[in-house]
């Protein structure tokens, strides 16, 4: 599933994010906490969840390692 918040911010895709720097996306979620509106909120849930999901993988390629 690809979700796409479409406004006038220029916001990424999901698919986007997977491709975004970590430092990128840092700027994303600072800019959107910003934004203070609903598209802006929208926007920061996705990239929670994109980090969230860096996470993930990243402690998976730890355990792996070890």
């Amino acid at each position: 599933m690809c979700t796409t918040i479409t406004t006038d911010y220029g916001f990424y895709s999901q698919q986007k994010l997977t491709e975004l720097a970590d430092s990128d996306l840092s700027f994303e979620i600072a800019d959107a906490a910003i934004l203070n509106n609903k598209q802006g909120d929208e926007y920061l849930d996705l990239l929670i969840a994109e980090l969230k999901r860096r996470e993930c993988n990243y402690v998976s390629l730890v355990e792996l390692s070890q």
